[in-house]
């Protein structure tokens, strides 16, 4: 890494970093061996968690696309990791409509990493903050340079929202009452049903989860008007393949959807 890039010398390669094991997961080259072990480890004891990491990832893209379909163009990615595989500023490029986006997220050797990662990308910042404060996040100068509050904002939390404990609503809120009608909220969450015992194991582990039930997951939209198909799984959230094949390869339990800020919301 050059000297631009993270201080490698403050990594702590005795232990994995769950950004990384994502990357990793996803098939991106950002990861060290304590990295690419600890995705095996999870793999073990959650089968189905690359599947799942795969099509979470194919979901918030085609969630990018439809939202610079209706004229949105900025974004914050929250609990965003590394901006590596199918990253938000990727998918704008590769679409001909470049938009402004902001990575944020709270471990600061993911942050160094991604900031080495989007240098050199226009518009674009990787933010230290914690996306439970809404008010921090957008109080946040980088963000500030980048995003402006009165245009309509994707804020997506697609890779997120089992990491963090409850009350769950009340952060969404923060966000939903800064973000002006037309905003969109892109959301994915895997539920407690269809990986029995997922959250026992991982809780026990470096990376603990909250796995929601599925009535819990759908209440998370509550304030947005979904855009259809609505509160589906993951893989059949608008698919670039025909939804019969889809549902053949789905056999993770993630739940995502994409809902419109109304106007009081």
């Amino acid at each position: 890494m050059d000297s631009d890039g993270p201080d490698l010398a403050r990594v702590d390669l005795g232990a994995p970093g769950l950004a990384r094991v994502v990357d990793h997961l996803l098939g991106g080259a950002h990861s060290f061996a304590v990295d690419r072990e600890a995705a095996d480890v999870l793999e073990s004891e959650v089968p189905g968690i690359r599947r799942a990491v795969h099509q979470t990832r194919s979901f918030q893209g085609r969630a990018v696309r439809y939202l610079l379909d209706q004229g949105v163009r900025q974004f914050l990615d929250l609990g965003a990791g590394l901006p590596g595989v199918g990253s938000v500023h990727e998918v704008a490029a590769a679409s001909g409509r470049p938009a402004r986006v902001v990575y944020v997220d709270i471990d600061p050797m993911a942050v160094a990493h991604a900031r080495h990662m989007v240098r050199l990308v226009p518009n674009t910042a990787a933010v230290l903050s914690d996306l439970r404060s809404p008010a921090l996040v957008f109080e946040h100068e980088e963000v500030r340079a980048v995003i402006d509050p009165d245009q309509p904002l994707g804020v997506l939390l697609t890779d997120v929202l089992p990491a963090l404990p409850e009350p769950i609503g009340d952060v969404l809120d923060g966000y939903l009452d800064r973000m002006v009608a037309g905003s969109y909220l892109a959301l994915a969450h895997p539920t407690s049903e269809g990986w029995p015992g997922a959250e026992g194991r991982t809780s026990e582990t470096w990376a603990p989860v909250v796995l929601r039930t599925v009535a819990a997951v759908h209440a998370l939209w509550d304030r947005v008007d979904l855009v259809p198909p609505g509160v589906v799984p993951v893989g059949d959230w608008r698919p670039d393949h025909p939804v019969e094949e889809v549902r053949q390869e789905s056999t993770v339990p993630v739940l995502a959807g994409l809902g419109r800020v109304r106007p009081e919301a």
